[in-house]
């Protein structure tokens, strides 16, 4: 059985890099989620973004991703 490779993927755009700290979020994705992998990108829903996804697949033997690509919302009554 092949080894597991995790990723985290945490996009900024849409306003999210405005609401959480990308930063601190990469770090906890790290420590506290033992991804072996964390990137962020500005948009990671557009071509550039889909593409780092692949290359880290092809190149960094990545076997689990794990994208977050949306601040949490809180609902309105």
């Amino acid at each position: 059985m092949a080894d597991i490779k995790t990723a985290a993927y945490i996009c900024k755009g849409c306003g999210i890099g405005e609401r959480v700290n990308a930063t601190q979020m990469a770090n906890i994705a790290t420590k506290e989620g033992k991804m072996n992998l964390v990137r962020e990108h500005d948009f990671l829903c557009n071509a550039a973004g889909v593409q780092m996804i692949r290359d880290d697949i092809a190149k960094e033997a990545v076997t689990h991703v794990m994208p977050r690509w949306r601040a949490p919302t809180s609902a309105k009554a």
